[in-house]
């Protein structure tokens, strides 16, 4: 303060104000009001801003990484998830007896297949033969898909 000032002869607002100032004073570290002090504390200021963005420029590319292998990894969860679930809908036992049930039915169905080729190569051909393991085929064929049908 000036001399000669009395700061209990001064109004309230300009007291109110007087301690707003001395506040943030002491808040900007600026020791002195010369030039020299003033610009020391401008560039510290600078220079804690721009750490500061750099900070959470750094930590912004850091979320998106986070972000991007969590999304990857989610997806190979729900991949394996997904394999898991049908690995044991395999293993179940009806899924095992059908599965044996279309091999043999395909076994079976070559076997004829085999036969048929046969019996059209010889020289003589026997018609009701023919039409009897034709039939047999197409009841096998028949059979495979009801017992798709039920797996389904």
């Amino acid at each position: 303060m000036p001399p000669g000032v009395d700061l209990l002869k001064l109004p309230d607002s300009c007291l109110t104000m007087l301690n707003e100032y001395a506040t943030l004073w002491l808040k900007s570290g600026v020791e002195d009001l010369d030039e020299h002090s003033l610009a020391e504390a401008i560039l510290e200021r600078m220079r804690t801003r721009t750490e500061n963005k750099l900070t959470c420029e750094l930590l912004e590319l850091d979320m998106e990484y986070l972000e991007r292998d969590l999304e990857e990894n989610l997806r190979d969860l729900e991949i394996l998830e997904k394999t898991l679930q049908v690995s044991g809908e395999l293993r179940n036992p009806e899924n095992i007896k059908e599965q044996q049930y279309l091999r043999k039915q395909l076994e079976d169905l070559n076997k004829h297949e085999q036969q048929l080729v046969q019996v059209s190569a010889g020289s003589s051909v026997n018609l009701d033969s023919l039409i009897q393991k034709t039939q047999f085929a197409e009841r096998g064929e028949a059979r495979t898909k009801d017992a798709q049908s039920k797996g389904k």
